[in-house]
């Protein structure tokens, strides 16, 4: 387990598991991400496949934040190789290539295919601030396509505010027992529609279980902003426009189903270069998959920070 701490800011990652962020909260507080500390439901990298490259993925899910690389979404098959759901590199053991003084680390991640994952995280010594550059190189002569975003699961008890400026946005229809949203229709960030026709507004966490899925297809300014009550403070989520145009919400409020059981209460606002959230094949087939060219390197940022209300 790495762990990265300074007078302000506290981050745990597994190396050895996606270099998945477990854990993100100042040093002695809460962790701002969501995170259920258990074994079960039995995980499938710690016993027999459930024959399911969802429910594999989801076996594993207990919160945190992952990266999601050369996949995003649906698994699928490209030219012959396979692509699990959220991509290889979300569970994959990571090397770690540099660490200096609890600040400072820098990972790097292979893939199915000759594409080469490179993180960055640091710390900022005078601030709650975390910051990651991040490089996707393809060493083959070769082009390659890929899909490439982040899936940070906010802590969120009800109450918690989300905000976001200008983003449109689309229901595409979860299809689970919580799902209270009507598919379909161009909003405006934050009001949407429930089943009935009713205003529901997705920047405010309920108390009621829910579990909700939305596409920011337009986000002309490509930050968020966490505020609950309980810390006082807000939580700032920034990312880089050109790698990730887009960002998929992701609202669990005691979903039911495999493998949260009603104990997961999180806002996941996850950047990404493409949706829906339907995999690399699909993307390719539409045009919208980037391309990384023989020796070429595409790069990416994101930061997270807290700041007082």
């Amino acid at each position: 387990m790495i762990r990265l701490r300074t007078a302000h800011l506290e981050v745990r990652v597994d190396e050895r598991k996606g270099a998945e962020i477990l854990w993100l909260g100042r040093p002695g507080g809460r962790n701002r991400l969501a995170w259920v500390d258990s074994d079960w439901p039995l995980r499938a990298s710690r016993g027999a496949s459930y024959y399911s490259s969802d429910l594999d993925w989801l076996s594993e899910h207990r919160g945190g934040w992952q990266e999601m690389f050369p996949n995003a979404g649906a698994g699928c098959t490209v030219a012959g190789v396979t692509h699990p759901v959220h991509g290889e590199a979300s569970l994959a053991p990571w090397e770690i290539l540099e660490s200096s003084r609890d600040r400072q680390v820098t990972l790097r991640c292979y893939t199915h295919i000759p594409l080469v994952l490179i993180r960055k995280m640091s710390l900022d010594p005078e601030s709650p601030s975390l910051h990651l550059e991040e490089e996707v190189h393809n060493p083959s002569d070769m082009d390659f396509h890929y899909l490439w975003g982040h899936h940070p699961t906010f802590a969120a008890p009800p109450g918690t505010r989300l905000v976001m400026k200008g983003a449109r946005l689309e229901v595409p229809g979860l299809g689970v027992p919580e799902d209270d949203l009507s598919p379909g229709g161009r909003y405006s960030w934050p009001w949407v529609q429930d089943r009935d026709g009713e205003p529901v507004d997705l920047g405010e966490m309920p108390r009621q279980p829910v579990e909700r899925l939305a596409y920011l297809t337009d986000v002309p300014e490509p930050a968020c902003h966490i505020l609950r009550s309980d810390t006082a403070d807000r939580l700032t989520f920034e990312w880089s426009a050109d790698a990730f145009p887009y960002a998929w919400l992701w609202i669990n409020r005691q979903a039911s189903r495999f493998p949260w059981f009603g104990r997961l209460s999180s806002m996941a606002v996850e950047p990404v270069n493409a949706w829906p959230a339907d995999g690399l094949a699909a993307a390719m087939d539409r045009g919208q998959a980037p391309v990384v060219r023989g020796g070429e390197t595409h790069k990416a940022w994101l930061s997270v920070r807290l700041s007082d209300l």
